[in-house]
């Protein structure tokens, strides 16, 4: 899935938690202090959909346990959430929630996933709302040197030297077409009137997604990965290197 499924901690799993949360969007802090009316408690991670009508808030406690969590956990999370006045709760597990426990939630805005569940829950978010648009804008910037048609490169090319035209003409050559594929991630569903490219969907497993990238990124990217935070810092780190190639040449980003 997204990340990996083991932890070393509850702090490590806290920490991708709210990585996630942060990645589609939500504001979000771990081990953050909330008064109640008993006093002060602490959650492993806070966050708040500032894009919702009425800034939805979520806390979540996550337990790294190699055991299934009891109901008791269960009841003093409620009031927790409760008391801090939290519209939804989460308790993300490593191994889920005891039956009784499960009961217990049900039918309730309190939520027990393990992170792998909690992963798929929020994919179809991440995909639209980070890999896609990040990959997308890091490959504009690039294509702003391998679009045939910017007038601001051609005026910086023009006083370029012939060795600094020669190794610019190379690489663009040699970027073109990939980078022409990667921005089209950040175009919008509504932006194409035909077919949807369909490895902008979002995808049902990694290996489906890399099969549809395979014939146009591999020449370019080592893409053996195994998820997909990982795939995505490949294709980042590959933008970023051509993005450093071009800019060596114009002494910083030209189009800055």
């Amino acid at each position: 899935m997204i990340d990996r499924e083991e932890f070393t901690d509850w702090h490590d799993l806290q920490n991708s938690v709210c990585r996630l949360l942060q990645d589609v969007g939500l504001i979000a802090n771990t081990e953050v202090n909330i008064g109640t009316p008993r006093g002060s408690v602490e959650v492993d991670v806070y966050a708040i959909d500032m894009d919702s009508l009425d800034n939805i808030s979520y806390v979540v406690e996550c337990k790294n346990w190699n055991t299934k969590i009891p109901q008791a956990i269960v009841h003093a999370f409620t009031t927790v959430m409760h008391e801090t006045g939290a519209n939804i709760g989460c308790l993300i597990t490593k191994r889920g929630l005891q039956s009784g426990a499960e009961s217990y939630i049900k039918n309730t805005n309190i939520h027990g996933l393990t992170y792998e569940e909690f992963q798929k829950k929020y994919f179809s978010a991440w995909w639209d709302r980070y890999f896609c648009p990040t990959v997308g804008d890091a490959a504009y910037r690039v294509h702003l040197y391998t679009e045939p048609q910017n007038t601001r490169c051609w005026h910086a090319y023009e006083i370029l030297s012939l060795e600094e035209k020669i190794k610019f003409q190379k690489l663009r050559g040699k970027y073109s077409a990939i980078i022409s594929f990667l921005m089209v991630f950040s175009m919008k569903r509504d932006f194409f009137t035909n077919d949807y490219p369909s490895f902008l969907e979002v995808p049902k497993s990694l290996s489906e997604q890399k099969e549809k990238m395979n014939l146009i990124v591999s020449p370019y990217v080592d893409i053996n990965c195994s998820n997909f935070r990982d795939l995505h810092a490949k294709l980042l780190e590959f933008i970023t290197d051509a993005e450093n190639e071009f800019n060596e040449i114009f002494g910083g980003y030209m189009c800055d």
